[in-house]
């Protein structure tokens, strides 16, 4: 009795031995546990840095990963070699999980596009498609519309990568400024003085009416309201043999 006893303990530690090791057999990570509860399998990522890109997808998919690889340009690894992974090297994940892999492009360089009196806009595509960082320096001008490239650096023509210093002033347009009073001057002496100013003037004649209307009798009436301003000219009139009259009510001056 005592030995069928103990044949029966042995029999029993053996059985438990080979499903303890069976249940291994089915747990990737050593882990019967998860396996009796269904949970995923862990596995550890591999580093990948440096790689060139057929080993590094071969060494993901024989870690019984899957590999998703993009391109980005790179200043220091060669093209093809793995610049960046996610998730790190030595992170556990669930089996069939996806690591992104990055792979250098290599040095890219770009031609400088031509970009004095073109829109900023228009002209920074082809550097935002490469990568190529850029500074952009607004200034006021008087002659360049706002938005246009006043100057760039490099000049048009000259390749450029991302380690390069690329600089463009733009126009913002002319600075504000506040209107000169002229009040009381003559049609020449404020377009003179407005113009300085830096204004366009567009002179619109109006009727004062404190002035008469036109007529036969208006030349041999006395200098009236609206005249004023204007009188000076009388000298430059007389220098050139002809009278001047007011714009407004047309007597002589």
């Amino acid at each position: 009795m005592t030995w069928a006893r103990g044949v029966a303990a042995v029999v029993v530690a053996l059985g438990l031995a080979l499903f303890g090791i069976w249940m291994l057999g089915w747990s990737t990570n050593l882990d019967p546990v998860g396996a009796v509860l269904g949970r995923p399998a862990q596995v550890e990522v591999p580093d990948l840095t440096g790689l060139a890109e057929p080993r590094a997808v071969a060494d993901v998919r024989s870690a019984d990963l899957a590999a998703e690889v993009e391109a980005a340009p790179s200043l220091t690894s060669p093209k093809g070699a793995v610049i960046a992974q996610d998730p790190r090297p030595g992170a556990e994940v669930d089996v069939g999980s996806v690591v992104k892999v990055v792979v250098s492009e290599g040095i890219t360089r770009v031609e400088m596009p031509r970009g004095v009196g073109r829109q900023i806009d228009e002209v920074v595509v082809p550097l935002d498609e490469a990568g190529v960082d850029y500074m952009v320096e607004r200034v006021a001008s008087e002659s360049v519309p706002a938005g246009l490239v006043i100057e760039q650096v490099p000049e048009p023509g000259i390749r450029v990568t991302a380690a390069d210093e690329v600089r463009f002033t733009v126009s913002t347009g002319p600075d504000p400024r506040a209107v000169l009073e002229v009040a009381g001057l003559s049609a020449e002496g404020a377009a003179y003085a407005l113009g300085v100013g830096g204004f366009v003037v567009e002179p619109v004649l109006r009727e004062d009416p404190q002035c008469p209307r036109e007529s036969s009798s208006a030349p041999n009436l006395p200098p009236q309201p609206c005249c004023r301003g204007i009188r000076w000219s009388r000298w430059w009139s007389r220098r050139v043999h002809r009278r001047q009259r007011c714009p407004i009510c047309r007597v002589f001056l």
